[in-house]
């Protein structure tokens, strides 16, 4: 046995990062046979058919009796590809005491398993070997096109004479709302993940936030889409952990987890929420024996099966709408200032539903041009929703920076018109006594 700190990061990369993406003592080979004195070596990054469809069994098993349970902890953070690519989320999976021979790894997008990759790594040597120091494979996402979409990370622990698969779930952050440049805690969003090896219980892990803020609790909604009831609770922090988790106890059913950071800045319900996937429960159910009497009960028990191979197609149709979060831009006039703040509010009440709501006084210093022209033309493609703010007529502009932003959204909603591919909302509810909405 010998014990290792492992750091995996996502595996959706391209070749030319190949390089960066691990330790000089660890080689990168398609030919897993070690030479004399190797500790470790990790195939390159699997794509395709043979990744899409391989299969991780022993879901939720434990290791046999004295052996440790290997974990995989996941941390994100914001990799800069430089001026020209901008930033992307990334991430850092993390596994201590390797006492197993092989690492088996898959990311995988829910409800398009298509995109998918795979990667194995060889663990060689024994208890007298020397463990490895910082062992890493640290390969960020390309760019940010896959912020905002729900994944999972499978992964296949092999020993000696025992195997055992365990399944993360989460969204991948969008790098805006976790950089270490936010200086507002109210613009910051805490990473979530859940184990669901186990059918029975799942572990949510938060990733808390930078110590700066100060923060020393959190508060989880645990939902139930089909019946509409919610589990809330409130996890402390108080020894500063880089990672938290708590186990729920869960019955069958649609649910998803809802986080948000307790600070007094933010309101009593915590700051901007992070949202997990949703995960479909399944209990194991009584076996139900149907006597057919006679030729009679065929078409009620034909019947029976079509109703409910129906509402199984229904549910996953509505889940693999639910997994992405709503692109929502908000086009107004700066006429006032109050009503520029009542927009500020408006996205951030928005993202705090699990709305991606973008407007140009948050998002436009965050981008990775600066540029505003720019910025609003790749919002409007993004938006599937665009609502339109009915301002206040004033003989003044507020003292904003970006301004006509409303005119050059209102000019590409015109020219799209024809597609009919974008959804329309407009909003009218500005008082002047209290500029408020």
């Amino acid at each position: 046995m010998y014990k290792a700190f492992l750091l995996l990061s996502c595996l959706i990369v391209r070749d030319a990062f190949a390089s960066l993406c691990f330790p000089d003592y660890c080689r990168n080979t398609t030919n897993l046979i070690p030479e004399p004195g190797e500790r470790c070596l990790l195939e390159p990054v699997q794509r395709g058919a043979e990744c899409m469809e391989m299969r991780f069994e022993n879901l939720g098993h434990l290791p046999p009796t004295g052996e440790p349970l290997a974990q995989v902890s996941l941390v994100a953070y914001v990799h800069d590809f430089g001026n020209l690519k901008g930033k992307a989320t990334a991430f850092n999976s993390s596994i201590s005491d390797i006492n197993f021979n092989r690492l088996t790894m898959r990311y995988q997008t829910l409800g398009d398993e298509k995109t998918s990759a795979c990667r194995n790594v060889r663990f060689y040597g024994n208890a007298s070997n020397l463990p490895l120091q910082d062992f890493f494979v640290s390969c960020p996402f390309y760019n940010s096109s896959f912020e905002n979409s729900p994944y999972r990370l499978e992964y296949l622990v092999s020993g000696p004479n025992y195997e055992y698969s365990r399944k993360l779930v989460f969204i991948v952050p969008n790098h805006i709302f976790i950089d270490n440049a936010i200086k507002d805690i109210t613009r910051f969003t805490p990473f979530i993940y859940v184990d669901v090896s186990d059918a029975s219980t799942l572990t949510l892990y938060i990733q808390t936030l930078p110590k700066r803020f100060n923060v020393s609790a959190y508060k989880v909604w645990m939902i139930n889409n089909d019946t509409n009831s919610t589990k809330d609770i409130i996890l402390e922090n108080p020894n500063g952990e880089k990672l938290i988790h708590h186990n729920f106890t869960v019955h069958d059913g649609v649910l998803f987890f809802k986080v948000a950071a307790l600070h007094p800045t933010c309101h009593a319900n915590g700051c901007i929420n992070s949202t997990s996937p949703f995960i479909s429960i399944k209990q194991a159910s009584h076996r139900l024996l149907i006597m057919i009497i006679s030729v009679i009960w065929i078409p009620p028990v034909m019947f029976y099966a079509l109703y409910h191979a129906y509402k199984l197609y229904k549910k996953k149709e509505i889940l693999k709408r639910a997994e992405r979060k709503p692109m929502c831009l908000l086009v107004y006039t700066p006429s006032h200032m109050a009503h520029v703040n009542a927009m500020v509010d408006l996205a951030r009440y928005l993202r705090c539903c699990n709305i991606n709501a973008m407007i140009d006084t948050l998002d436009i210093p965050e981008s990775t041009n600066k540029d505003p022209v720019l910025w609003c033309n790749e919002a409007f493609q993004a938006a599937e929703v665009i609502i339109i703010a009915t301002s206040p007529r004033t003989d003044e502009i507020a003292p904003v920076i970006y301004r006509n932003m409303d005119s050059q959204a209102l000019r590409l909603l015109k020219e799209n018109y024809p597609l009919r591919n974008k959804r329309r909302s407009s909003l009218a509810r500005f008082t002047r006594k209290d500029h408020k909405f």
